[in-house]
């Protein structure tokens, strides 16, 4: 599937400026964040809520797709 993924982007996007404000400890979790949003192909399957199909809500050890929600609102 081919998608425009420069037309989702508003006009004044600075891409690749994505992350948490540092509280303390976070910079590992940014470096992390930063290396996620600038893999294209998997910011598109957030941007385009592609990963939505692939949620396992209903899974009793996991947390209801609550991160991969998450991820999805930061990017």
């Amino acid at each position: 599937m081919q998608l425009d993924f420069e037309a989702k982007l508003p006009k004044n996007c600075n891409m690749g400026i994505i992350g948490l404000s540092q509280l303390g400890n976070t910079c590992f979790m940014n470096s992390g964040l930063q290396c996620l949003s600038n893999t294209l192909e998997l910011t598109k399957y957030f941007c385009y809520g592609l990963y939505k199909k692939d949620l396992n809500i209903d899974n009793p050890l996991g947390l209801g797709g609550k991160v991969a929600i998450s991820y999805a609102e930061l990017i």
